[in-house]
């Protein structure tokens, strides 16, 4: 964190730095069958499970953090990414390639928007 405030990012992207690194220490202390289970109490909403409970908390904390949507995004992935027991390196392809499919979505709706509004200019 305070390597990350020196080079001058903020305290809330350092926050969400440190909590990446947290996420890897828990879920890659988890047994395969550890990790399942994590996995369908995501799939399930299952308060039950206090990993889960504890990781639905974590983002309801970063919502009132008020981080930027690619961070949040980002972590998400994270915990998604250690749980398939992905690498760093395809954890965050993966991530670069979804937020630019959202922004080639939005192109996309504009274009479509933009195009009706036209419509009659270009019959």
């Amino acid at each position: 964190m305070r390597r990350g405030q020196v080079e001058g990012t903020n305290a809330r992207a350092c926050s969400v730095q440190v909590a990446v690194l947290l996420i890897r220490r828990i879920i890659g202390r988890l047994s395969a069958r550890e990790r399942q289970e994590l996995s369908l109490a995501f799939l399930k909403n299952d308060a039950g499970n206090p990993t889960y409970k504890g990781f639905k908390y974590m983002f309801l904390v970063l919502e009132q953090m008020n981080v930027s949507p690619a961070l949040a995004s980002y972590l998400k992935s994270e915990v998604a990414g250690q749980l398939r027991g992905m690498s760093q390196q395809a954890i965050f392809n993966a991530w670069v390639d979804a937020q630019i499919g959202g922004v080639i979505n939005q192109l996309r709706e504009q274009c479509l928007k933009e195009a009706e509004l036209k419509k009659d200019l270009w019959q």
